[in-house]
């Protein structure tokens, strides 16, 4: 449930991150509250390395955990039981971590909540045209497979690596980054010749 413990996923994405997020799981021993079988990933990252973001994502979806960005992250203050305390203030995914993010099999951005894009860079900058294409490719693939719509990485490659896009609540529905509620459509009721009605909506 919502009130359930969840795994706060928070700092730069490295290349072995999803190893240590399995590590993590294994061991029982590192996690303060028992965690339910399929525990809510929480994020706040900045980003970090663009294939250790999409292999942390794919070990989230191989194990069907449900991912969230919230603005700010509680948790049940001891020895008072009952009462909350705020343990991150302002929380972001941004850059990479939207890849890591859209792992999610549900995935939510609470309101107000900051999830950001811009162009991916590497550490050489510049790609050369081939290598920039193949990564597009590899890009375009992910995402596809997650269930999000490329429209996402076109918004992305109109952003300088130097900046952040911001998306709003409508934007990430419409993208389906947070696919807990469908983006408004228009919808109209009509009739067909033999006087049948129907429900069509704009997709």
């Amino acid at each position: 449930s919502f009130c359930a413990p969840q795994i706060l996923a928070e700092g730069m994405i490295g290349r072995t991150t999803d190893a240590k997020f399995s590590e993590f799981l294994a061991n029982r021993r590192a996690h303060k509250h028992q965690l339910p079988p399929q525990p809510i990933v929480a994020f706040d990252s900045a980003g970090g390395n663009v294939a250790g973001a999409m292999a942390l994502g794919h070990a989230i979806r191989k194990r069907k955990f449900d991912t969230l960005l919230a603005p700010n992250y509680s948790q049940i203050a001891e020895p008072n039981l009952g009462e909350e305390e705020t343990v991150v203030r302002d929380a972001k995914c941004a850059s990479a971590c939207a890849l890591a993010f859209v792992g999610g099999l549900r995935r939510e951005v609470a309101p107000e909540s900051r999830f950001g894009i811009h162009q991916f860079s590497s550490a050489k900058r510049d790609l050369g045209d081939s290598a920039t294409q193949v990564a597009v490719v590899v890009l375009a693939t992910y995402l596809a497979e997650m269930g999000v719509k490329r429209e996402l990485l076109d918004a992305a490659s109109l952003v300088p690596p130097k900046t952040m896009y911001w998306l709003s609540s409508e934007e990430a529905r419409r993208l389906r980054v947070d696919n807990t509620r469908p983006s408004a459509n228009l919808w109209s009721i009509g009739a067909s010749p033999q006087g049948v009605p129907f429900l069509h909506t704009a997709h």
